[in-house]
């Protein structure tokens, strides 16, 4: 049985599948390489980065695409032969008025066969389009190695699983 770690959404079990590690860490937090994603199914096509260390720190992700982003391969470095699923971290408004903005120029790059993601910082400003429709969930690549959550109807309490 997992030991249940503690979330932004209380004690949960995490599967090996679903825990990833920042290699190297993200930038200003250094101590924190194991993370976890999840998705709250209510949220649609924003998932979380959590850290396993502690359930103070999470970041709020979602397909660059949602902001009408794009990046050139060219402009991710060390590129190996596998495609990385590109996910940017979400700005949330500080002020009312606000809108939700992308940490465009600090893309996380996963690689899901490592169980690893790194965060790349680049120069030059993605490609800006029109946004897509928001997607339902996750990246297909990412699906899998995402512990999935929902509030039950009934109660509003939070479950693991896709129902």
């Amino acid at each position: 049985m997992n030991t249940p770690f503690s979330t932004r959404f209380g004690p949960l079990c995490i599967p090996e599948r679903c825990r990833w590690r920042s290699d190297p860490p993200l930038l200003g937090f250094a101590q924190y390489t194991d993370y976890a994603l999840l998705h709250l199914r209510e949220q649609g096509p924003f998932v979380w980065l959590q850290s396993l260390a502690d359930a103070n720190v999470s970041f709020l992700l979602t397909d660059p695409l949602n902001f009408g982003l794009t990046y050139d391969r060219k402009q991710i470095p060390g590129q190996s032969s596998v495609d990385p699923t590109v996910l940017v971290m979400v700005i949330l408004p500080q002020a009312p008025g606000e809108e939700l903005r992308a940490h465009h120029q600090a893309p996380l790059l996963f690689d899901a066969a490592r169980h690893s993601f790194h965060q790349i910082i680049l120069e030059r400003a993605p490609t800006r389009g029109l946004p897509t429709e928001p997607a339902a969930g996750l990246p297909v690549t990412l699906h899998d190695h995402c512990l999935q959550l929902y509030r039950r109807d009934d109660d509003g309490s939070l479950q693991v699983g896709a129902a």
